[in-house]
């Protein structure tokens, strides 16, 4: 089985891979196409049609004219493998990522539980927006003798202020890649406004280390999770409030363990190279 998809079409794509963890997945630049015995299904009403009849033939026809509907208001459903509640929940999900909004954090989870191990998924992951950045200026801030200010340049140019001015010299971290939370709602300190958080390990003796990016990496690039599934790649996250505790325990899911950046105990990649970090162990903040 052969699925083309282009822009529009990747939750389709989702659905067909936890139904089927062999089909042939294809980004194309138009349309969508599912290919199967030989035959040529073309377009969304065709391709769901196809897709019921293989996966759920007892279905009716309100079945696709309802997946259609959930495509573009997706809602919590039953929790099951299906073609309906599989399309729901990636809209859901992706609301979740794009909109900064934990609403549906539950049926995220629970479907999350359904569908592994099909698809390996973890939904806290992608709560925080990290991204590599570059730090191009770096200066005081008066009046808050224990911050930086730092301008960043990630997917989008941002300002940061950091606790990091009794830690780390200016010139360590000036034209140096670092990782930064860039989804988190502006805060103003002595009328300055703080866009993001930079990303740090704290060793057994205190010392804070900025988790620094090798140079190669591009800015802007987000992080991955070994052995692990993002559902989506190419998105603008919504601005979240790190108060919350689904953000505030997905940050705390964050360690370093044996000179290595883990989420969850498993390995985090960022342009497709390890994270390292000179403390070896140690919370990350």
């Amino acid at each position: 089985m052969r699925f083309e998809f282009s822009s529009g079409f990747e939750d389709l794509a989702f659905v067909l891979k936890c139904l089927n963890g062999n089909a042939e997945l294809e980004r194309v630049d138009k349309g969508v196409r599912l290919l199967c015995d030989g035959v040529s299904h073309e377009g969304l009403d065709d391709v769901l049609a196809a897709l019921y009849r293989i996966y759920e033939p007892n279905h009716d026809h309100r079945s696709i004219r309802e997946t259609k509907r959930l495509r573009e208001s997706p809602e919590t459903r039953k929790i099951e493998v299906s073609i309906s509640s599989l399309t729901s929940f990636y809209g859901l999900y992706c609301l979740m990522i794009t909109q900064g909004t934990l609403r549906n954090k539950l049926f995220i989870d629970q479907m999350v539980e359904k569908i592994m191990p099909s698809v390996r998924l973890d939904p806290d992951f992608q709560l925080l927006d990290i991204q590599a950045g570059e730090i191009v200026s770096i200066g005081d801030v008066q009046g808050l003798d224990k911050l930086y200010s730092e301008d960043v340049v990630a997917r989008e140019r941002i300002q940061v202020l950091s606790g990091l001015r009794e830690h780390v010299a200016k010139e360590e971290m000036l034209g140096n890649k670092f990782l930064f939370v860039t989804n988190i709602k502006p805060a103003k300190f002595k009328g300055q406004v703080s866009e993001g958080m930079i990303l740090c390990v704290k060793g057994p003796d205190g010392k804070i280390e900025p988790i620094r990016m090798p140079g190669e990496i591009e800015n802007g690039s987000r992080l991955e999770l070994e052995g692990f599934e993002t559902p989506i790649s190419d998105f603008s996250s919504g601005k979240i409030d790190m108060r919350r505790s689904g953000y505030i325990n997905a940050l705390g899911s964050f360690k370093v363990v044996g000179h290595f950046l883990t989420f969850k105990g498993s390995k985090v990649t960022c342009g497709g190279k390890y994270i390292k970090t000179n403390i070896s162990d140690g919370p990350v903040s």
